[in-house]
């Protein structure tokens, strides 16, 4: 998989909220289930841009697991006409979701 590309100062400038990792979020594994990383980014996206946009393509690119005990930040921004949530722990980007019109 390509890397998911975005300006540095977008991701510095971004919206910012903190997601509450939910019990149903974890896997057998104790790690943040793959397809709750949308879910995830499902939830940061504003209100508008949840319940207009129709997205053609939405990629993930995974970094670092995401573990029940961590403080997720995400951050939303667009860049170059695609939607971006980046999920941050600790400073450190643990994952990435572009997703696309």
């Amino acid at each position: 998989m390509d890397k998911l590309e975005f300006s540095e100062n977008k991701l510095k400038e971004a919206q910012e909220c903190v997601y509450h990792i939910q019990r149903r979020d974890i896997d057998i594994n104790s790690h943040m289930h793959n397809i709750n990383y949308l879910d995830a980014a499902y939830e940061v996206l504003p209100q508008e841009v949840y319940e207009n946009a129709e997205f053609s393509e939405i990629r993930i690119q995974y970094k670092k697991e995401i573990k029940p005990e961590d403080t997720v930040i995400c951050r939303y921004f667009e860049d170059k006409g695609e939607y971006f949530v980046v999920m941050l722990v600790d400073d450190k980007i643990h994952a990435v979701v572009a997703l696309s019109r």
